[in-house]
């Protein structure tokens, strides 16, 4: 016992020593790359784009337990020349304290060494992990400030590498350890994302658990995201990664249909790592109908032809990442399961009228109760009949199930404020369910049904597999279209069971 006892001992010593020798090495081959970065603080940045494209490259093969420890190293001189790179494209006034030489004019950067630091900013965040809050939201503060930029005023490389920047922050967000923490309420949604797309949302990380170190401090980034201190920051980014794929769209032939399919697979990301319905249902207006504009804005139809827009409006990929953002967003905040509460007096009223119709709010008489008997008899055999010939499985009429969850759910009051008096919060109560999705029946019935004779096969499996999805999760809520669901979701069933098999 005594001889393993000093062999583990011996082992742990000698890995701590490894660990060390690794951290040493990777600190001093990035030192000069460091310091030669902060020359270019204090001179012109038109010269010297290889010395970043060199750091990318060390970063991009550096040890991951080395590179991890010299984050805040590398992250300051990049941060500084983001800073300088925005400022100097700016028209508006900005706060250009850390990018203005001693003598106070501003520094300029060249496109080459700006779209460098962005690649050198993508690959660092992907290669690590931030711990802290604060590390999260400087950056986000950050490149949100780049991503705020027009086309005028920033090259397309530059503006991509912002929203290519921020979706890594977001991708690199994993829940904590700790089993009581908020972060475990995040939904998985295993309906809309393929393959490739669920690599990004597992993303592999170099350390054994990212946030362990965060939440030994009491700190876990998912968390924050939730809560009601970040609701502001998210809501901002949600509204400016759709107004960049607007904004790509509006200029035709001159857009980019990749920094548009990029904009909305970062908006998708924050939505799943936010992922409850009460820090979403706030934004629920603004995201449907953004999302349902980009749709529209892909076709036109005539009356003997479905044509598809030209330019970055009709990029292929930018319509299929729209129809899987919504339908992701509307099973969050929509879905059954989140709005438990509110659904089961509305259910417990849809059953009895379907099951009873005129009789189910009469006066309990005797006679009236005969009658509603009667008339119960005839509709169980008329739904049996349908239910065999259709081969629909008796799903909606069985509310006793969905009494069995509990969860709570939020919406949108024309104050901004909900019943705990919290901004970006609001109570999700059986009114607003109701008004919330008439509005998005009426919005999905005049968006699906066109997208389905899009003559390209990807959009048209997009929509049926969203199709299918709403009417998994959105069973109750979105019952009033179910009719247009199932049409629509027919060829899901189908490329479903192909896939399976």
């Amino acid at each position: 016992m005594e001889q393993s006892e000093e062999k583990r001992k011996y082992g742990d010593s000698k890995q701590n020593e490894n660990e060390a020798a690794v951290r040493s090495k990777v600190f001093s081959e990035l030192k000069p790359l460091c310091t030669e970065l902060f020359l270019l603080l204090g001179k012109s940045g038109h010269n010297r784009p290889q010395l970043l494209h060199s750091l990318t490259a060390y970063v991009r093969e550096a040890p991951p337990l080395g590179l991890q420890a010299c984050l805040e190293y590398i992250l300051f001189p990049l941060l500084l020349l983001l800073d300088a790179s925005i400022a100097c494209r700016s028209t508006k006034d900005v706060d250009s304290v850390n990018s203005s030489r001693r003598d106070g004019t501003l520094l300029m950067i060249s496109d080459s060494v700006a779209e460098g630091v962005l690649l050198c900013l993508e690959e660092l965040l992907r290669r690590c992990t931030l711990t802290t809050i604060d590390q999260m939201s400087m950056i986000i503060r950050k490149l949100t400030s780049g991503a705020l930029l027009s086309p005028s005023e920033a090259s397309e490389e530059f503006r991509h590498g912002i929203v290519k920047c921020l979706r890594e922050v977001l991708l690199g967000l994993k829940p904590c350890l700790g089993k009581a923490c908020t972060c475990k309420l995040i939904p998985s949604l295993p309906f809309f994302l393929s393959d490739t797309e669920l690599s990004f949302q597992n993303k592999d990380s170099f350390l054994s658990h990212p946030q362990t170190e965060a939440f030994s401090n009491g700190e876990c980034l998912v968390a924050f995201l939730q809560s009601g201190d970040a609701s502001a920051a998210v809501g901002h980014l949600l509204s400016l990664l759709l107004q960049i794929a607007e904004a790509e769209a509006t200029r035709g032939h001159r857009g980019s249909g990749k920094l548009r399919t990029d904009s909305i697979s970062t908006l998708r990301v924050l939505i799943s790592k936010v992922g409850t319905a009460d820090a979403l249902a706030f934004f629920l207006p603004g995201i449907v109908s953004g999302l349902a504009k980009c749709l529209r804005m892909s076709k036109s139809i005539t009356a003997d032809s479905f044509q598809v827009t030209s330019g970055a409006a009709g990029n292929i990929g930018a319509i299929e990442q729209a129809i899987k953002g919504l339908a992701e967003f509307l099973v969050i905040s929509l879905g059954d399961q989140n709005n438990t509460t509110q659904l089961e007096e509305q259910v417990a009223d849809v059953y009895n009228e379907a099951m009873l119709g005129p009789f189910a709010r009469k006066p309990q008489s005797a006679e009236s109760t005969l009658d509603a008997l009667r008339y119960l008899s005839a509709q169980t055999q008329a739904q049996k009949v349908l239910q065999e010939a259709n081969e629909v499985p008796d799903h909606a009429l069985d509310h006793k199930e969905l009494q069995q969850n509990t969860e709570n759910v939020v919406e949108v009051q024309k104050d901004g404020k909900g019943a705990k008096g919290s901004n970006f919060r609001v109570d999700r109560d059986k009114k607003w369910l109701e008004e919330t999705a008439e509005r998005v029946d009426c919005l999905l019935s005049m968006t699906f049904p066109t997208l389905c004779a899009h003559p390209t096969k990807v959009v048209r499996h997009g929509i049926a597999e969203a199709a299918g999805a709403l009417l998994i999760s959105c069973n109750y809520t979105l019952r009033r279209i179910k009719p247009m669901l199932l049409v629509t979701g027919c060829s899901y069933l189908h490329y479903r069971s192909v896939c399976l098999h």
